[in-house]
């Protein structure tokens, strides 16, 4: 929140959650809302249960805005539940999501809820869309709400939420800022799709190249494409399928204590690779080159990232040196699509050995068609990453503009003395023309 921004400046107040313009008021959930409790139909008549009408519990309030859920409600289950009117917001309210998020939803149609969750319906005097701007700003106020119950779960208590304070404009300011929010919530929707779509359609061409169904200009002829000139296992004239060790030596990192890891990275330092990516930053490197490294330890062992420079990875990555002219990058892309992750055993703690990658069996191209195939997946990931940059541009210009449009640190134009003065005075020059 920025209200100390607003410390003594003119036309500005004191309040006991910070400073904000003296047009404003400060009023609690209690007084804005009428507050709900959830709760759940009996699960032991399956007349209530697998309908259409969304029942929502805390693995749903994932979205800004809910309607629809994993559980759902018959019509006469729903006659029987605790439900929440369209534009109402959903809050949880216990669950041990609660010591690092308070999720905030908006229900875009009429919704039942469990007793985890508390429904807040908006009285007149305060927008659903206004309030749910306020409290994801004020997300750090609410978490210090939080205290455990007896078993050890988050909860927040009904009192004190309904104490809680709300910043609050004019309706029309309110209608405003909610309306400036949603036109950046917009374009970051907007681009989540466009990058979805292109990851998408990357995975697709990696199923298909990878896997020789699809063969590139200057690769592909009469002979070889697909329905011509196959071996008998399916993969195109001209390629081999070979076992990992015959394309990549793998050799599993070095021991790296926690305690030597850091979040920040500075001159001397070198990042740091383990089972799930990058983990931070070291005084030492192990590598420096181009390589793909693969988990080996925990439920996501399998998976695949790229490292490129000088590099430590400790023993919980697996490092893939390229041998036999092997493309490093399109060995990346290959080890990423064959999934290595359904080969792991163990139950409580899954892993992959060495031993066991060695013997996975992958379709080879030459080493030129490789390069070919690399340059295009690369082509996908660098338009990915692109769309990924100018998301988070976005995402960072909407919490600037959020932290400060609900503290009234930013008035729009509209809502300024000096916005409504030339206001005025606009119109009267429209009123002067037209009399002329």
């Amino acid at each position: 929140m920025t209200m100390k921004k607003n410390e003594n400046r003119l036309g500005y107040k004191k309040t006991k959650v910070g400073w904000i313009p003296t047009d404003w008021t400060l009023q609690t959930i209690e007084s804005l809302c009428s507050v709900h409790s959830g709760g759940t139909p009996s699960k032991g008549n399956a007349s209530f249960w697998s309908g259409s009408k969304p029942w929502v519990s805390a693995k749903d309030l994932k979205t800004p805005v809910i309607t629809e859920s994993q559980d759902r409600l018959t019509d006469e289950g729903f006659s029987h539940a605790h439900t929440a009117p369209t534009d109402s917001l959903l809050i949880l309210i216990r669950g041990m999501t609660l010591f690092r998020d308070v999720p905030v939803c908006r229900a875009g149609r009429d919704v039942a809820f469990n007793q985890d969750i508390k429904a807040l319906c908006t009285k007149g005097e305060c927008m659903s869309a206004y309030l749910q701007c306020v409290m994801h700003a004020q997300k750090g106020r609410l978490l210090g709400l939080v205290d455990a119950a007896g078993h050890g779960t988050g909860r927040i208590d009904t009192g004190e939420l309904k104490a809680f304070s709300i910043p609050l404009p004019s309706l029309p300011e309110q209608e405003a800022i909610a309306g400036v929010l949603e036109c950046w919530d917009r374009a970051i929707r907007a681009y989540e799709t466009k990058i979805e779509k292109k990851r998408n359609i990357k995975k697709g061409l990696m199923q298909r190249l990878l896997t020789g169904k699809q063969r590139l200009p200057g690769f592909a002829t009469t002979e070889n494409t697909e329905g011509h000139g196959k071996k008998k296992d399916g993969i195109p004239r001209g390629w081999e399928r070979a076992q990992l060790r015959d394309i990549c030596d793998l050799q599993s990192g070095k021991f790296m204590a926690a305690s030597a890891i850091s979040k920040v990275r500075t001159e001397d330092s070198f990042p740091c690779f383990g089972g799930n990516g990058l983990r931070g930053y070291v005084g030492s490197r192990s590598h420096n080159g181009e390589y793909a490294l693969i988990g080996r330890q925990g439920a996501l062992c399998g998976n695949v990232c790229w490292a490129s420079g000088e590099f430590y990875a400790t023993e919980h990555a697996v490092v893939a040196t390229p041998v036999n002219n092997t493309s490093s990058k399109w060995l990346y892309y290959q080890l990423e699509h064959l999934n290595l992750n359904r080969f792991a055993t163990g139950v409580a703690q899954p892993g992959l050995s060495v031993q066991i990658l060695d013997q996975v069996v992958a379709p080879v191209p030459s080493p030129a068609e490789q390069r070919a195939i690399a340059a295009v997946l690369s082509s996908a990931d660098a338009e990915i990453a692109t769309l990924e940059r100018k998301l988070a541009v976005l995402r960072e210009q909407k919490r600037y503009l959020l932290n400060n449009l609900v503290t009234g640190t930013i008035r729009l134009p509209e809502f300024t003395k000096a916005g409504r003065e030339s206001t005025t005075r606009n119109t009267e020059n429209t009123k002067k023309d037209l009399d002329r």
